[in-house]
């Protein structure tokens, strides 16, 4: 499954046909599930209108929904540019309030909630001044929680936390820019260097793998064989709800693209997910993909069913 700004898709990577599931609430961000619902974040505003402080201040419109068999709820209020969001293995739902600069913690059994502030910063921008961490991207990994910390103009870091109180254990410095996405793995600490339109390993300032034009990396998952790496054209953040999406296939033991897939017009990639095998970047249950059909019974008459091939390039190996 894939989030672009105002819509969410399901992609099929054997048949390159991609359909859109739900459409009409913007912006699109964060997306995970549990046995029983799917939960979306969506920011509720033009995030392109966001251009100072007291705009910032003003946005806290977010929401998150919890599309269930039963119907919908929406689970929180309240947020501020929300983006990737995880059901953790604690029944809670942490949710990366990205504008007021904070993690929410939602309790799924009994609706509590509660804010984590991991420094004195409130807000991404302080007058006209991008000065907050802008954190975006969560691994849970046994006790730890890994943080990505985007940094805005400055290079980005990855905070590392006790998974259960939220304590900070140890702050990451990296070399990469606009960093999204998190994943412990036989690579190492591996995030998306999103500006430089790679994969790159935290401790070793190592990259793992980079694409061969221009893109911004923002998505990740992973089966046992293959990593798949959600992508973008550049732009500003009005031209990113129309531009080209898509999704690099690398062969996860040689680090090598085997595929690469383009959506035309669906606007950037923010979020990806596999549905029917294990996902080693989100670790949730395993689900078939008739599951995500609760969003489009959820939308109602707001959805519309379209499906065309993706444009797909592959790298034939000698």
């Amino acid at each position: 499954m894939l989030t672009m700004p105002l819509g969410v898709y399901r992609f099929d990577t054997d048949g390159g046909c991609i359909t859109r599931l739900a459409l009409g609430l913007h912006e699109y961000g964060g997306l995970t599930w549990d046995r029983e619902c799917i939960y979306l974040s969506h920011s509720n505003i033009d995030n392109a209108s966001l251009k100072n402080e007291q705009d910032y201040r003003k946005a806290n419109v977010g929401i998150i929904r919890a599309h269930c068999n039963k119907g919908v709820k929406v689970v929180a209020t309240g947020i501020c540019q929300p983006h990737q969001i995880l059901a953790d293995s604690r029944g809670r739902l942490l949710v990366a309030n990205t504008g007021l600069n904070r993690i929410d913690v939602i309790d799924l059994a009994n609706g509590n909630i509660k804010s984590i502030y991991l420094n004195g910063v409130t807000c991404d921008m302080s007058g006209d001044e991008k000065i907050g961490d802008h954190f975006n991207g969560f691994f849970e990994y046994g006790e730890t929680l890994f943080v990505v910390a985007h940094n805005n103009d400055r290079k980005s870091k990855v905070w590392e936390l006790n998974a259960e109180s939220f304590e900070v254990q140890q702050i990451h410095d990296t070399e990469a820019e606009w960093a999204h996405n998190c994943w412990v793995c036989e690579h190492g600490l591996v995030i998306c260097d999103s500006k430089n339109g790679s994969l790159y390993e935290v401790h070793t300032g190592e990259t793992l793998w980079k694409a061969d034009i221009p893109i911004i990396t923002r998505g990740l998952a992973a089966t046992d064989d293959y990593i798949f790496v959600g992508s973008s054209e550049f732009g500003n953040r009005h031209s990113r709800k129309y531009s080209e999406g898509g999704v690099w296939v690398v062969d996860r033991k040689t680090l090598q693209t085997v595929d690469r897939f383009i959506f035309p017009g669906t606007g950037c990639t923010v979020e990806v997910r596999l549905l029917d095998e294990y996902d080693h970047c989100h670790q949730g249950p395993v689900m078939s993909p008739g599951f995500s059909d609760i969003i489009k019974e959820s939308y109602l008459s707001k959805i519309v069913e379209d499906k065309y091939k993706a444009l797909r390039y592959r790298w034939l190996r000698c």
